[in-house]
């Protein structure tokens, strides 16, 4: 088998990390619900959809840049809604006068005409995505104006945004969308079932463009860590996919991962060194793309 060396590089941060509870209401499906999109607004972040109002949920893309923060919008006189919707973009109301914009793969052939709709938003309060402009969510299944915008704190639930809500960097948004035209629940799960398949097939010829990691058999897994750190580090634990799959705590902090047992596709590492009271250190997350079928 194969050994791969991959460095990681992290972002210098702070973040408490402990046992926190809060109680958080779900909001109810509503019964005429055809699909639910969710967005996470980090690098690498999942774009996703669910037909079972949030049980479930398949991948159709993922984030390429996360929004910042949000842009002055004198329409966003309600939280929470859909403001607009085209097949540029959508954007959604995050606080009282302010948006955020979900956009597709910009294409590089078409510029943009001066004064029209199309007109590129903000960079950094836009969630740039890798879905190409001709995907449904921006074509037959976009997102109608008016529909309902909602954070996910903790998996399972949502909640409505308040109106001086703060964009952060890992927010997590859900959107329930209703369509109308006779779209069945039988015919849209067949087609995100098609686009979901789609996606992960195409991974190897993604990453060979945007030049992502191709690894196959046991990749090692080896941290770089800051050097002259005041607050010593401790552990290192790795995720998968957002599952944590092991926890160092001695140098070198390495872990080997046997990429046979993952599927075919990406997967996204994220790894984390924290100190004696489990506070985090720095952490780093990596896109790869598993290719064990070579």
């Amino acid at each position: 088998m194969s050994v791969h060396a991959l460095k990681t590089f992290f972002l210098v941060g702070v973040l408490l990390i402990g046992s926190a509870f809060a109680l958080y209401a779900q909001e109810p499906p509503s019964p005429d619900e055809t699909y639910r999109l969710r967005i996470e607004n980090v690098a690498f972040g999942k774009v996703e959809i669910s037909t079972d109002s949030g049980k479930h949920y398949r991948l159709l893309g993922r984030v390429s840049r996360p929004a910042k923060s949000p842009m002055v919008d004198r329409s966003a006189s309600k939280v929470g809604e859909v403001l607009r919707s085209t097949r540029d973009f959508f954007t959604f109301s995050v606080a009282l006068g302010q948006s955020v914009v979900v956009s597709p793969l910009r294409s590089t052939k078409k510029p943009i005409k001066k004064g029209s709709s199309s007109s590129a938003p903000p960079t950094g309060a836009t969630i740039q995505t890798n879905l190409p402009p001709t995907h449904p969510l921006f074509t037959e299944f976009a997102i109608p104006e008016n529909s309902r915008a909602f954070l996910q704190p903790t998996p399972g639930f949502t909640e409505k945004m308040g109106d001086s809500f703060t964009l952060g960097e890992e927010d997590i948004f859900v959107f329930p969308v209703t369509l109308s035209g006779g779209t069945t629940t039988e015919a849209l799960e067949k087609k995100i079932t098609a686009l979901a398949d789609a996606y992960q097939a195409g991974a190897v010829e993604r990453a060979k463009a945007n030049k992502t990691d191709l690894v196959s058999g046991v990749l090692t897994l080896q941290p770089q860590l800051p050097t002259g750190e005041p607050d010593p580090i401790v552990y290192v634990t790795y995720a998968i996919d957002g599952d944590q799959v092991a926890a160092q705590n001695t140098e070198p902090y390495n872990y080997e991962w046997d990429t046979k047992q993952a599927s075919n596709g990406e997967h996204l590492i994220e790894i984390r060194a924290l100190n004696r009271q489990g506070n985090l250190i720095t952490r780093a997350r990596v896109l790869v793309v598993v290719n064990n079928s070579h």
